[in-house]
């Protein structure tokens, strides 16, 4: 079971009240974060109570992703409450859905994944190429499986070439990633 390092809101309550509203979906949500760190994501995952079958679904946030300055912010301040961490999951839960049925990438770790009309090859290694071209940073390949959001990453061609990854579920200043045409990713 997980411990809590911040003091609000109650996760295992958000839990609680989200497995009480899936019930008669036959899903079961848990956390697999083993930690919950007031301002890191929590990964989720999803299990059929009929099948037994276990997915990872992503993450979501205690936190309001929207902050200006958001790091230097006191947890206190950009906290969600309960419920609102309770209707964070359930989202979550839907958006997976959804995603599933849109056809998008959904990662082993529940992240998902819109290439629109990017041309997006993945690797056993769990590297991965834009436009043929190996994606870095700081001159490293880079996992797919880094990339963790409580929305959908979508990659959006821009017309200078490069790719903007944008997700409407983050709304902090200076979070924004970008893949340059040779395949390195930058911050702006």
């Amino acid at each position: 079971m997980s411990s809590i390092t911040g003091s609000r809101p109650d996760v295992y309550r958000a839990l609680e009240i989200a497995n009480g509203i899936l019930a008669l979906r036959s899903i079961v949500v848990s956390s697999v974060t083993d930690e919950i760190r007031p301002k890191e994501p929590i990964s989720l995952q999803i299990t059929n109570s009929e099948t037994g079958k276990t997915r990872n679904i992503g993450i979501t946030h205690v936190v309001h992703l929207k902050e200006p300055d958001w790091d230097s912010q006191p947890f206190e301040k950009i906290a969600r409450t309960t419920e609102q961490v309770a209707s964070a999951i359930i989202d979550r839960i839907f958006l997976f859905y959804f995603a599933e049925a849109q056809g998008h990438h959904i990662h082993k770790n529940g992240t998902i994944f819109d290439f629109g009309q990017v041309a997006v090859e993945l690797f056993d290694d769990g590297t991965f190429t834009v436009n043929k071209n190996l994606v870095t940073y700081a001159g490293h390949a880079i996992l797919l499986s880094n990339f963790k959001s409580e929305g959908i990453i979508t990659f959006r061609p821009l017309p200078s070439g490069d790719i903007c990854l944008s997700d409407d579920s983050d709304h902090r200043e200076g979070k924004g990633m970008f893949i340059d045409p040779k395949g390195e990713i930058y911050r702006a």
